[in-house]
């Protein structure tokens, strides 16, 4: 609509972990908001971090899941790495995750 004005604020919170601190990690995405978990993932394997980690990623369609290769093969690579992806058009959920999950 033209004329139409729209208040706006970015991502807040902290985003980062502690391989000191923090005993395990738990990573929620949706869509292209993957990308930055990738990058913690990638920095877990380089470094060679022996942390239990968990995504959960959801996305509409399985043609929609970014970094499929990629989320398989660290399925390999890591062995505390589980990951849950959440289809949105599946006919058994709306895409969000809920306590059903």
């Amino acid at each position: 609509m033209p004329g139409l004005i729209i208040k706006t604020s970015g991502p807040a919170g902290r985003f980062y972990f502690d391989e000191k601190l923090h005993g395990e990690i738990v990573l929620i995405a949706a869509g292209s908001g993957i990308t930055p978990m990738m990058a913690m993932l990638r920095y877990i394997e380089d470094r060679a971090l022996n942390v239990p980690v968990t995504l959960i990623y959801c996305v509409r369609t399985s043609q929609d899941i970014i970094f499929q290769q990629e989320l398989t093969r660290l399925s390999r690579s890591l062995a505390r790495f589980r990951h849950f992806i959440s289809l949105k058009r599946s006919g058994l959920s709306d895409g969000r995750v809920t306590k059903a999950d």
